[in-house]
C-alpha cells in the first residue's frame, strides 16, 4: 500500500494544505484542523516502481496487416465491451464529480450553525444561526484572528462572545443577553450590531480596549453599562436605541462618537470620556439625567438637524479647548448648558440654542460666536473669564 501525496485543501477554511511523504495526518497551519491521510491501494496493474505493467503489443507489416507475437491474438473491441467501458467511465466519473460538487458545498457551507459553547482557533470562523441557548459561563471563546457570527439566535449566558485580538464580531436579527458582557474582546476588534437585534446584559454590553470599532445599526441596546471603548475607540450609531442604568458610553482617550437618529439615554451620566473626544449628534438625541457628556480636555462637540443634548444638570462638561458648533439643535441643562475651563471656542448657527440656568458657563479666553443662534438661560445667559470675545447677530 501506498500514500497518495498531492496537495489539499483544509475543509474547515479552505487553505491549501501539502501532505509530506509518509505521514498519516497534518495539520491545517492556518485553523488548526487535523486531516487524515488515508492510505491508498495501487492502481490495478502497477508495479512496485509505479510503472504500470504492458501486455503485448500488435504491430502492422507495410502491408498494412497487423501482427502479434505468437500465441497472442488481438481483436476489435465489442459494442458490447465498449458499453461496459462507457458504464465504467460514469460510473468512476460522476460518483467524483459528486464528491467536488459536496466538497464544495461543504467549503461554501463551512460557516454552518455550530453548537455553543464554541471555540474559534486563530484565524478561524464560527457562525451561530437559529440557535437557542441558555446557559452559564462564556459561549464563544474566540482566539487571535476569529471571526464570530451570531444570525437570527436567542443567546443568553454569563459571557456571550470572550475575543482576543484582531476579532471580528458581527451580530444579527438576533436576540443576545450577557450576564457579565456580551462582548468582552482585547484590542482591534471590529464588531456589528444590525438588523433588528436586542442586546441585553446587567454588566457591561460591549467592551473593547484599544482601538475598538462598534458599529450599532438598526438595534437596541439596554443594560447597565453599554459600550466602554479603550483608547482610540469609535462608536456610530445609526437608527438605534441604547438605554443605560449608568454609562451609554465609557470611552478612554481619543474616542470618536457618532449618533444618527438614533436615541440614547441614561439614569445616570450619559457619556464620559478621556481627552481628545469627537462627539457628533446628527437627528439624535443624547439624555444623561445625572449629566450627558463628562469630557477630558480637547473635546469636539457638533450637534446638527434637531439634535438634542440635554440633563437634569450640566448637558456638556468638558476641560480645556473645546470646540462646539451647535445648528438647528439643542444643548439643554437645568442647572448648566454648556460649562468649559479654559479656551473653548462656541459658534452657534441658525436653529443653535444652548439652554440653562446658567446656559453657557466658561472660563478664560472664550470665544462665542452666534449667527441666528440663541442663548436662553434661566438666570446667567452667558459668563465668561478674562479675555473673552463675544459675538451675537442675528441671521440675515
Amino acid at each position: 500500500m501506498g500514500l497518495e501525496l498531492k496537495a489539499r485543501r483544509c475543509p474547515v477554511c479552505n487553505a491549501p494544505v501539502e501532505v509530506e511523504p509518509g505521514a498519516t495526518s497534518v495539520t491545517c497551519r492556518y485553523c488548526e484542523h487535523t486531516l487524515d491521510v488515508r492510505p491508498v491501494e495501487p492502481r490495478a496493474g502497477a508495479t512496485p516502481g509505479g510503472q504500470r505493467s504492458r501486455g503485448p503489443r500488435s504491430t502492422a507489416d507495410a502491408s498494412g496487416a497487423s501482427s502479434s507475437p505468437a500465441g497472442a491474438s488481438v481483436a476489435p473491441p465489442s459494442r458490447v465491451s465498449r458499453r461496459l467501458g462507457l458504464s465504467v467511465a460514469l460510473g468512476v466519473f460522476l460518483p467524483l464529480v459528486s464528491g467536488v460538487a459536496a466538497l464544495r458545498s461543504f467549503t461554501a457551507g463551512q460557516l454552518a450553525s455550530q453548537s455553543v459553547p464554541a471555540v474559534c482557533r486563530p484565524n478561524g470562523t464560527v457562525r451561530l444561526v437559529n440557535v437557542e441557548h441558555t446557559g452559564a459561563g462564556t459561549l464563544v471563546e474566540a482566539s487571535l484572528n476569529c471571526k464570530v457570527f451570531i444570525e437570527k439566535s436567542k443567546l443568553v449566558g454569563d459571557v456571550i462572545v470572550k475575543g482576543a485580538a484582531n476579532v471580528e464580531v458581527t451580530i444579527d436579527d438576533s436576540v443576545v443577553e450577557g450576564k457579565l458582557a456580551v462582548i468582552d474582546a482585547s484590542h482591534n476588534t471590529r464588531i456589528k450590531v444590525r438588523k433588528g437585534s436586542r442586546l441585553l446584559g446587567s454588566g457591561v454590553l460591549i467592551h473593547g480596549e484599544a482601538n475598538p470599532v462598534v458599529q450599532v445599526e438598526d438595534a437596541y441596546l439596554e443594560g447597565r453599562e453599554l459600550v466602554r471603548l479603550g483608547s482610540n475607540g469609535e462608536l456610530t450609531a445609526l437608527r438605534s436605541t441604547l438605554v443605560a442604568q449608568h454609562r451609554v458610553v465609557a470611552a478612554g482617550p481619543v474616542a470618536r462618537v457618532t449618533f444618527v437618529e438614533s436615541d440614547a439615554r441614561s439614569e445616570d451620566i450619559a457619556l464620559e470620556a478621556g481627552a481628545n473626544l469627537t462627539l457628533t449628534l446628527d437627528h439624535a438625541a443624547l439624555r444623561g439625567v445625572g449629566g450627558g457628556v463628562e469630557s477630558g480636555p480637547n473635546a469636539r462637540l457638533r450637534l446638527s438637524r434637531e439634535a438634542e443634548l440635554s440633563s437634569d444638570h450640566g448637558a456638556f462638561r468638558t476641560d480645556s479647548n473645546l470646540e462646539a458648533l451647535v445648528e438647528e439643535s439643542r444643548i439643554v441643562g437645568k442647572e448648566e448648558g454648556l460649562h468649559a475651563e479654559a479656551n473653548a471656542r462656541i459658534t452657534l448657527r441658525p436653529g443653535g440654542t444652548i439652554e440653562g440656568e446658567t446656559a453657557v458657563l466658561l472660563g478664560v479666553n472664550a470665544v462665542v460666536e452666534s449667527t441666528g443662534g440663541a442663548l436662553v438661560g434661566g438666570r446667567t445667559a452667558l459668563r465668561a473669564g478674562i479675555n473673552a470675545e463675544v459675538d451675537l447677530r442675528r441671521a440675515d
